[in-house]
């Protein structure tokens, strides 16, 4: 029987894969069989054309019923693949092994041109395609106002992981004050940065740059009616507190913001509507003052850091019982501006203290720019504001209550500033409650807005962010730096906003209190 096999095998490994088509046997329409899987097919059986989609991965396999017939020698193997095409590669037989080559198991064999791979093909020991698992939705965070306050907690949020977006109603305040020193329009005081802003600063890694162009002040300079001078320091071991122009650091916040990947600033968005209840935002669009098309926003989390007069505050007002207290105290504020020193271009006063011009009723201070100027502040009440109508009632002030600042600013420059800059009121904010389940939170003025004589506003305002990222740790745990954080437990949120509540609160009512 072997002989015979032998002697059918070697008749048919000489034919061409020409001559196996011209057999008789239709690779396209031939029924398939069981025996289509033997390398030999006994007269009158016709071999499968789905014999090749088999594939020889399947032919390796151990089963009784795929394997070669017990009769067959060992060196015959159920995949063979002969060159031309796939159905001449069915159709072919084993080759042959040479004398001095010895039996390799046939799963060893090698492979030549296999040809076009099934992609429906699988084997015994093939794993089922694994299901493609999305990426988790990002947190999100919204925060309304651009200011010192709302830049520094964008910082705190993304070095979480959150994705932010932050909107101001007013234009890129970079396009007004691109320097160290540039002008901020006479509406703000200008800012003495101490120990609690300074570590939230450094904190979330913001204060390189800044503590580079601060003005340290070690005491406050008294300028007395008899024109003396007196020095009181701050401390006896070099404590101070440091001048920082507000123009300056909100410019340099914002640019650490640009460069963060999380978080993205929208310019000229103004606040008209905020619903609580599904964090839905509604802005209104303006460019150079002309109003456009709204835009609708909605996040996880909203920060409202849109100053004292906080819309975002009054739609936390309508979904929490909420105690609010306002109080306008009978004093206003106007900047003034001491150019250098026209010889040599320096300071006209020493630039290492706060100065003040106390009155019984009303004050002037001034505190150092890095250009060598001065800003300085006039507090008076109202009363004293509406009497001053003409050039002569402002000079005949100076020259009664302050006439060495008069000397030092000039009296084209006093007037100039005066009459042009815009007067401020001063205001004083208490709320009992800041956030809203895990949905919203209040920071800086929109919480707890204070008058500018303890120096301390801009300081709290900027601790907040540092006391509300200390209670998110304590809940929801350290900040992750990786690039998908986990969304957090809204119930582990509701509970880091209410404890930044509880503790936050008596401590803002205090320093407001102080500063009256």
């Amino acid at each position: 029987m072997f002989r015979r096999l032998r002697s059918s095998r070697g008749s048919s490994s000489s034919s061409s894969p020409s001559s196996a088509s011209s057999s008789g046997v239709d690779a396209t329409t031939a029924p398939s069989s069981p025996a289509a899987s033997s390398p030999l097919i006994p007269p009158g059986r016709t071999r499968s054309a789905a014999a090749p989609a088999a594939s020889t991965a399947a032919a390796t396999s151990a089963s009784p019923a795929s394997g070669p017939s017990p009769s067959l020698p060992a060196h015959f193997s159920l995949s063979t693949t002969a060159p031309g095409t796939p159905d001449a590669a069915a159709l072919a037989p084993p080759p042959v092994l040479p004398p001095n080559r010895a039996a390799v198991a046939p799963q060893q064999l090698p492979v030549k041109n296999p040809g076009p791979v099934p992609r429906t093909t699988t084997t015994a020991t093939s794993q089922p395609p694994q299901p493609l698992v999305a990426a988790p939705k990002p947190f999100t965070v919204a925060i309304v106002g651009a200011g010192l306050v709302g830049s520094l907690s964008a910082l705190y949020f993304a070095r979480r992981g959150w994705h932010v977006n932050i909107y101001d109603s007013r234009q890129d305040p970079r396009l007004d004050a691109p320097s160290t020193s540039a002008p901020t329009g006479g509406r703000s005081i200008n800012l003495a940065l101490s120990f609690r802003g300074i570590s939230a600063l450094r904190d979330v890694g913001a204060h390189q740059g800044i503590l580079d162009s601060v003005i340290p002040l070690k005491g406050r300079m008294l300028h007395l009616d008899n024109g003396a001078l007196a020095s009181h320091p701050y401390g006896q071991h070099g404590e101070c507190i440091n001048s920082v122009d507000r123009g300056f650091m909100n410019a340099h916040l914002l640019n650490d913001l640009d460069r963060h990947p999380r978080v993205t600033t929208h310019f000229e968005h103004d606040l008209v509507a905020a619903d609580l209840a599904s964090n839905r935002l509604t802005f209104r669009r303006r460019s150079a003052g002309v109003p456009g098309s709204d835009v609708v926003a909605t996040s996880d989390l909203v920060v409202g850091a849109d100053g004292a007069h906080s819309r975002l505050r009054q739609s936390l007002m309508r979904v929490e019982r909420v105690d609010f207290e306002q109080h306008y105290i009978d004093h206003g504020y106007v900047e003034l501006h001491m150019p250098p020193d026209e010889t040599t271009g320096g300071y006209r006063m020493d630039q290492h203290h706060l100065h003040i011009w106390p009155k019984h009723s009303y004050m002037l201070i001034a505190l150092p720019n890095p250009d060598n100027t001065f800003t300085l502040t006039l507090f008076m009440p109202w009363s004293r504001f509406e009497a001053i109508k003409t050039e002569d009632d402002l000079l005949a002030l100076f020259r009664s209550s302050f006439p060495d600042a008069l000397r030092l600013i000039g009296q084209e420059r006093l007037v100039a500033d005066y009459f042009a800059n815009p007067k401020g009121s001063l205001i004083s904010i208490k709320c009992n409650r800041y956030h809203h389940s895990s949905r919203a939170v209040l920071l800086g003025d929109a919480a707890h807005a204070m008058v500018p004589f303890f120096g301390q506003g801009m300081n709290c305002g900027l601790e907040d962010c540092l006391v509300l990222d200390a209670a998110l740790s304590k809940h929801l745990g350290a900040p992750s730096a990786g690039p998908a954080a986990d969304r957090p437990d809204p119930d582990a949120l509701a509970r880091a906003l209410a404890e930044f509540s509880e503790t936050r609160v008596p401590d803002a009512h205090a320093i407001c209190d102080l500063a009256m």
